[in-house]
């Protein structure tokens, strides 16, 4: 229990002083963490200019850029357990992106007949819409996410989230998937360098008639490294993605909140 709590601690303390003072030139300007590349893309028989991590080796860049669009931690958020009482009190509300997901889904759930028992999201940050399921009859929600505080946050919530880095294909177990019935990606695949590859293999590990609702930006002019994105989908990008992986597309749709971004959203089937 000491070890687990200093970790904690180291996490908190990690990122405060960033989160407090803004302080997160060095991975959003990607100088020297990261490289622009020109990628031939053979599902989409089309070039594009992604970003990759100067060294593979150093993960916790990956990480940090990523928190720095999570978890804000503020001056009053002396400790870790201040800052999930804050979380727990204030930011579990589902928002307006939250909302238009949610109708969509449930409609489609219903139109179609599907029954969900177990629920999972990738990138979940904040666990609001676990939450949101898990409060209204999905027997069992899981979450995963690259950055580690928010997996402590969440697990000190008593949800079943894990650290997993998307971005990593050859090292990512994605295993415990297979008992999944719908599995939430929303503005996740354009925070990862190749997320072709990263579907192909969420394929593999899903099983036959599992469901994924997938939401992207559109942004044919990035990719925004600002925003800690990686991949910049044009129109279209991601149904070819999902379509050479071998998933059904379901539907798709382009509604958004309103003032909400250039979004393309899918719901397919394994």
């Amino acid at each position: 229990l000491k070890g687990e709590r200093m970790i904690e601690v180291e996490e908190f303390n990690s990122l405060k002083d960033k989160n407090v003072n803004n302080r997160w030139s060095e991975y959003r300007d990607g100088s020297d963490k990261y490289v622009l590349k020109e990628v031939m893309i053979d599902s989409l028989q089309d070039r594009r200019r992604v970003f990759f991590i100067k060294d593979d080796k150093k993960q916790r860049d990956y990480e940090m850029l990523q928190a720095s669009r999570g978890i804000t931690i503020e001056e009053e958020h002396v400790n870790i357990d201040v800052l999930v009482s804050d979380i727990e009190k204030n930011q579990l509300k589902v928002i307006e992106s939250d909302l238009v997901r949610i109708s969509e889904l449930e409609k489609l759930l219903e139109s179609h007949g599907f029954k969900v028992n177990t629920l999972a999201e990738m990138g979940f940050r904040i666990p609001r819409l676990l939450n949101h399921y898990k409060s209204n009859g999905v027997e069992a929600v899981k979450g995963y996410d690259v950055v580690n505080l928010n997996v402590l946050v969440g697990q000190k919530m008593g949800f079943d989230v894990k650290n997993k880095d998307f971005n990593d294909v050859e090292s990512l177990d994605l295993s415990d998937l297979m008992d999944v019935d719908v599995l939430l990606s929303y503005h996740v695949m354009e925070h990862l360098s190749r997320p072709d590859l990263t579907i192909e293999k969420i394929y593999d590990n899903m099983k036959k008639g599992a469901l994924m609702h997938v939401e992207v930006p559109i942004e044919p002019g990035g990719p925004m490294l600002r925003y800690g994105h990686l991949f910049p989908f044009h129109k279209g990008d991601m149904k070819r993605f999902l379509e050479s992986a071998d998933f059904e597309v379901i539907s798709f749709s382009e509604e958004t909140h309103p003032g909400g971004p250039a979004i393309e959203r899918y719901l397919v089937k394994k």
